[in-house]
């Protein structure tokens, strides 16, 4: 939460300030998942790993919990919001959960965006700038399908590289024997 973007905090905490460290302590807590469970994406880099996103939801009452993400600067627009919805609902509905609920401000066009196509009922209301949701986390039909066409895109993109690298480097073609089978082969 420290390095989001003043914006990003602001989309998600309603303020630019930092997250109150009780609200932090809460979430990191998912040792009971019928009351609280949090998701977190990570980036391994070499010897440096970082989160860059975060998705949570709290127990509003016996159906009912509330949903909200964070989602790095550099990796918004990405779909990792989307696939952690989904991740949460399925744990969700596992501990007895029927709906999520959630506020954003109206003008969070991404994360409207995130639960408008996440296949799943929409109700919503404004108020003061504010859209309040609340998601029915059983699946439609058209979710069933846009998350298999999520999933289907992902794994293309990741064959890309594979299929179509942008350089190839050759390993074991010899410049002085001109008879060895690597020389051949290139």
């Amino acid at each position: 939460f420290h390095e989001l973007s003043p914006e990003s905090r602001r989309n998600r905490f309603f303020t630019s300030s930092e997250p109150p460290e009780s609200l932090v302590d809460r979430m990191a807590d998912s040792s009971d998942p019928r009351q609280t469970l949090t998701l977190l994406v990570h980036r391994f880099r070499t010897d440096d790993v970082r989160p860059v996103a975060v998705a949570s939801y709290m127990a509003v009452n016996a159906t009912n919990a509330e949903v909200a993400f964070a989602v790095a600067d550099t990796f918004q627009g990405r779909g990792v919001a989307t696939v952690l919805l989904e991740r949460l609902a399925v744990h969700a509905t596992r501990h007895g959960f029927r709906k999520f609920q959630a506020s954003t401000f109206a003008d969070n066009h991404a994360m409207l965006e995130v639960f408008r196509d996440s296949g799943f009922e929409i109700r919503s209301k404004t108020t003061a700038g504010v859209a309040d949701l609340q998601l029915s986390l059983t699946m439609s039909a058209e979710g069933v399908r846009s998350s298999e066409e999520r999933e289907r895109a992902a794994t293309a993109a990741s064959l890309a590289p594979l299929l179509k690298p942008a350089s190839v480097a050759v390993v074991g073609v010899s410049r002085d024997d001109r008879t060895s089978i690597g020389r051949r082969v290139f």
